[in-house]
């Protein structure tokens, strides 16, 4: 959601406080460009922070920049479902692990349009991820996804990190 705020807003860049897949001790950032363009270390990262490690007195007349509310959620759901011909999905029992992360948020403004026979499990955001790590990466963290697939007869699971991402797909 960030990218797409950046890139349909056309604004300068974002920045996204995230854990992403990591353990719940971990916070860290995801920054974007103009154009929705990724930050890392070989495109600008390390000049942001050598900018930053280089201000060494706020009070030189710095001013904020401008502050506005803007609600992307209904263009984001509208351009995520854009990328799908809905004409063509068959109806499928799917089993989606959230896994109290973001996907718990985001996903139920597109299930109710796409038609499946979506089971969702650990849709309730809870920071401390009582259920399981929010790292599908990790064998461990796919465990259940893969258990409820068979166990609900499922044809598709998908486990989802953190902040939704990345996710697994698991076959029936």
């Amino acid at each position: 959601m960030l990218y797409f705020a950046v890139g349909d807003l056309e604004l300068d860049g974002g920045i996204q406080v995230t854990a992403s897949h990591n353990p719940k001790e971990y916070n860290g950032m995801k920054i974007v460009r103009r154009g929705a363009m990724p930050v890392g270390g070989d495109s600008g990262l390390l000049d942001i922070r050598d900018r930053a490690l280089a201000i060494s007195d706020m009070s030189g007349g710095q001013t904020p920049g401008q502050v506005r509310e803007e609600d992307v959620f209904p263009g984001f759901v509208d351009k995520v479902l854009a990328c799908v011909e809905l004409d063509e999905v068959e109806r499928r029992r799917v089993v989606i692990d959230a896994a109290n992360g973001m996907a718990g948020v985001m996903l139920p403004p597109v299930l109710e349009r796409i038609p499946i026979d979506a089971v969702p499990y650990f849709f309730e955001p809870d920071g401390t991820f009582p259920n399981h790590a929010p790292n599908p990466l990790l064998p461990e963290n796919r465990e259940f996804v893969i258990g409820r697939v068979l166990e609900d007869k499922a044809e598709l699971g998908v486990a989802f990190d953190g902040d939704a991402d990345r996710c697994f797909f698991i076959d029936d």
